[in-house]
């Protein structure tokens, strides 16, 4: 996809469909899952609703040609796809993280797109939403502050991603000379 992209474009395009294009367009959406019975969601900002249905010929569809462009495999032996995928938004290739399932581990295919963040959440803001209590920030920046390691685990939508974003935010502010990288 590096040097000509139209056509993995337009073969990507037609196996998202209209209307999972339209939900990735969408500045308030920020996640669109395939559950294996064929029901579309999204997530975002104004909440989590069903969307729709794609078949399970089109799920598998879109997860050939994102393994085709990742030069991955999905399959029976390989039932698992987790990657980046760029798609084409207006006259912009957006980045978004993308996992797939096929059999055995789901009856029928199901993904999850989902979209990098378009802001950061401040740590202090975690306190004012009481996610965290102000000892637990004091903690983390002392952390911080003293390069101790740092772990965030967690199940599915628990907020690791927006937690290490915030977390990288104080590093910017606390240490900013020092080099920061994301494993």
């Amino acid at each position: 996809m590096l040097k000509d992209h139209s056509r993995t474009q337009t073969k990507l395009k037609e196996d998202l469909g209209e209307q999972v294009l339209k939900a990735l367009s969408n500045d308030r959406i920020y996640e669109v899952m395939l559950n294996n019975d064929g029901i579309l969601w999204v997530d975002g900002f104004d909440g989590m609703s069903e969307y729709g249905s794609m078949s399970a010929a089109a799920a598998q569809s879109l997860i050939n040609t994102v393994s085709s462009v990742a030069l991955k495999c999905t399959n029976r032996d390989n039932p698992s796809l987790s990657g980046e995928l760029y798609v084409e938004i207006g006259k912009e290739l957006k980045l978004f993280r993308f996992q797939a399932f096929v059999a055995p581990l789901v009856s029928d295919p199901s993904f999850v797109i989902r979209k990098a963040a378009s802001q950061v959440i401040p740590l202090s803001q975690f306190v004012i939403d009481e996610v965290i209590t102000p000892e637990q920030e004091k903690m983390l920046i002392e952390a911080i502050k003293d390069r101790k390691s740092i772990l965030i685990a967690g199940g599915t939508q628990s907020g690791k991603t927006t937690l290490t974003n915030a977390i990288l935010d104080c590093l910017s502010l606390y240490t900013p000379e020092d080099r920061k990288s994301v494993v």
